[in-house]
């Protein structure tokens, strides 16, 4: 089964049920409150995007969870996702 983590999920149960369908998912969040909303995926307490430690979190959580996918869903992570992009991709993450 392919792997994703899923970034910033907020309390999107639903939306992660439906992934969890198709993927072993993960997700990643900056706030306590939002991960436990989760249960039955593995779950990543990341910084905030601003933070300088943030890319650093999201690549070791790419290796933990051999990553094959990883989506964001804020649009504040995509141009960070994007500039981090050669890194993921050498992971073999897209």
């Amino acid at each position: 089964m392919k792997r994703i983590i899923i970034l910033s999920p907020g309390r999107q149960v639903y939306l992660i049920e439906q992934f969890k369908k198709y993927f072993a998912v993960a997700i990643a969040d900056n706030s306590q409150y939002a991960l436990d909303t989760f249960v039955g995926v593995a779950k990543h307490k990341m910084p905030r995007y601003k933070d300088e430690k943030y890319a650093e979190c999201l690549l070791n959580a790419i290796k933990e969870e051999e990553a094959d996918f990883i989506l964001s869903l804020s649009d504040l992570e995509i141009p960070i996702l994007s500039s981090l992009s050669s890194k993921i991709n050498s992971l073999g993450c897209s």
